[in-house]
């Protein structure tokens, strides 16, 4: 998609940066709550991407 198409037809919001400061000092506290409610374990990135390094080729269908 062309991102002129938004400039027409999406007008953007003025957005205060004290509310941008707002949301990205609360993703934590955000990430947390979902975690408790819906998340039987939580999984760091490194611990994926080892288990892709590990895994045999065929297994990834590479």
């Amino acid at each position: 998609m062309d991102p002129r198409l938004m400039e027409r037809w999406v007008l953007q919001q003025t957005f205060p940066n004290w509310d941008s400061l707002r949301i990205m000092n609360s993703r934590h506290d955000h990430l947390d709550w979902m975690h408790r409610h819906f998340a039987n374990r939580v999984i760091a990135g490194s611990e994926i991407l080892a288990e892709v390094d590990a895994a045999p080729s065929t297994e990834l269908g590479r």
